[in-house]
């Protein structure tokens, strides 16, 4: 990927075009083929190409679906998400923990429900 394209993608104020996101994208496989050669268990190279993925099908890089999507992806899912949401981003100001706890909670969807309650045990 070029450093340059990076930083204007993740620097950009507003929408993403279709091919910024598609580009974007690409990360969990460039993620998984950059460490094809560390000898990482296959548990762990999944998380690296489905902590994008959603329960409802709606994530990426491959559509994943419920049980499709392994354990320790979920915990990154939830993890990356309230990262996502409390941070500061050029287009969106920072969410406050709590909302981004409701965020998750309102959308049972897409994130596994059964690791919210852990996820507060850990915060608060």
């Amino acid at each position: 990927m070029c450093d340059v394209f990076d930083a204007y993608i993740l620097e950009k104020p507003e929408n993403l075009s279709d091919m910024e996101k598609s580009y974007i994208r690409q990360h969990c496989e460039l993620g998984m083929s950059s460490l094809e050669g560390f000898d990482i268990p296959k548990k762990y190279m999944k998380v690296v190409m489905q902590h994008h993925e959603r329960l409802d099908g709606s994530g990426y890089p491959k559509g994943l679906k419920g049980d499709e999507i392994c354990y320790n992806a979920r915990i990154v899912i939830i993890a990356d998400v309230l990262d996502a949401i409390t941070s500061f981003r050029p287009y969106k100001k920072p969410e406050k923990l709590e909302a981004a706890i409701n965020i998750l909670r309102n959308d049972e969807k897409k994130y596994p429900q059964e690791l919210i309650p852990i996820l507060e045990k850990m915060l608060f």
